[in-house]
């Protein structure tokens, strides 16, 4: 922007260069009330896919999630350390697992860094996809399908509140670049909870119904006669198997784009989130992919800043107590926090509560990772809604904070002609009558 004299004083980068977007997502995912929201969902969702294990495969061995792709791995040590299903990993082996702290990096940096800084982003997208994925594998029992639907369900759940809540934040932030207060955001994704709990499962109740078209065909074919009649009729399957093929692909690419449409859109239904889901991945689908490449990127070197900050916290707190218990005492009570008793004898109660504190300062920085992902997803959307229908970035909707005025009322007269309603006259109306009243001429 330059002033009277022709000197540049600020640039728009926002208006010259709308990617510059995405370096904003960061920043915003690390603030206290999007970490707040994205660690509660975190926490919540395991819990939930424990509680449907319980329900419906209480045989399985205790620690051993039955695929739902939330297991209790690396990222979710603060929640196992509160469930206590399994022993917390120690720095050391989270990073002698990543390439970019190992020899890798020196040797292939360029396939070692993009393994680096996308590998966490990924699998924050491979954990929502997967368990729809293993729900929709023909050949599985009855309790295992019950276990994967309540999941699924749950998972929907909890995340369409706090992540519908983080892409309200979100879209005020990039958009108007203004800010929403926590509670506002939790507000406005409880009044649109049903739009962001069913609009990924709009397309895939239309998948079933083809499915359900095919069904009868199917159990025909488990005789001769069926197997005959099927070829003649084969080529409608073929299509019914394709019109599911773009409805699976676009909802599989597309969906981290329907809870954005919904927090900045004024309608904000399903139908909506639906349309410009796959109308943004069919027709800019390169714009799509860039625009998805540069955010793992950007948020896979967020993550590393992250986890190393949450690290070195919990190894200063133990540094700074060094110095009054002594490095021995310190060693001694920190590994079973930690890692556990390896001789298997219980975990005294101090032990146990600071491997809880350092669990939930882990758990604080895994969230970030989630907490990226929506942001980052309403950062793209509001690019690829710029590209598509040439909307400006700050056009999100607002609810207004003022009740407007009503009308007064209306009554029907004997004649049928509506009109308002007379003010009936106060106890002072006459005194005021008179006194408003004109003098007598003289």
């Amino acid at each position: 922007m330059a002033d009277g004299n022709g000197a540049l004083k600020s640039i728009a980068w926002k208006d010259v260069f709308p990617c510059w977007l995405l370096l904003r997502v960061f920043r915003l995912s690390v603030s206290p009330s999007v970490l707040l929201l994205s660690t509660a969902a975190s926490l919540l969702t395991p819990l939930g896919w424990w509680c449907a294990e319980v329900a419906f495969l209480p045989s399985r061995p205790d620690g051993q999630f039955a695929g739902s792709g939330f297991d209790p791995d690396d990222s979710f040590r603060g929640v196992t350390a509160i469930l206590g299903r399994s022993a917390v990993e120690t720095p050391a082996s989270v990073t002698t697992a990543s390439p970019w702290w190992s020899g890798e990096l020196l040797d292939r940096p360029l396939p070692a860094l993009w393994q680096a800084t996308t590998s966490r982003t990924r699998a924050v997208y491979s954990r929502f996809v997967f368990p729809f994925r293993q729900l929709m594998t023909p050949g599985q029992s009855l309790t295992h399908y019950a276990y994967l639907l309540f999941g699924v369900l749950w998972t929907l759940g909890i995340w369409a509140l706090f992540g519908g809540a983080i892409t309200r934040i979100a879209a005020v932030r990039f958009g108007p670049e203004q800010r929403v207060g926590l509670v506002e955001a939790l507000n406005f994704a409880r009044r649109r909870l049903l739009s962001y709990f069913a609009a990924p499962l709009f397309p895939l109740l239309a998948v079933v119904v083809l499915v359900a078209l095919c069904l009868p065909l199917g159990l025909l074919m488990r005789l001769e006669v069926g197997e005959f009649l099927a070829g003649f009729v084969w080529i409608l399957v073929l299509l019914a198997a394709l019109l599911m093929g773009l409805l699976l692909v676009g909802l599989t690419l597309g969906w981290p784009l329907m809870w954005p449409t919904i927090s900045c859109e004024e309608s904000g239904d399903v139908f909506e989130a639906t349309q410009r889901c796959y109308s943004y991945t069919f027709d800019r689908p390169l714009n799509y992919l860039c625009y998805a490449a540069m955010a793992a990127v950007l948020g896979g070197l967020g993550w590393i800043v992250v986890l190393t900050f949450s690290e070195v916290v919990i190894g200063l707190g133990f540094w700074a107590t060094a110095w009054g218990a002594g490095p021995a005492r310190i060693e001694a009570i920190a590994t079973p926090a930690l890692v556990g008793n390896p001789t298997g004898e219980p975990v005294s109660t101090g032990a146990f509560l600071i491997g809880l504190a350092c669990g939930l300062v882990r758990a604080v920085a895994t969230s970030y990772v989630y907490a990226y992902f929506w942001c980052a997803a309403t950062a793209v959307y509001l690019l690829m809604r710029m590209d598509v229908d040439q909307t400006e970035l700050d056009e999100v909707f607002e609810e207004e904070d003022q009740e407007r005025t009503g009308l007064p009322p209306l009554h029907v007269d004997s004649a049928g002609v509506p009109g308002l309603d007379e003010a009936e006259p106060g106890p002072d109306a006459d005194s005021d009558a008179d006194a408003n009243a004109d003098p007598p001429a003289s």
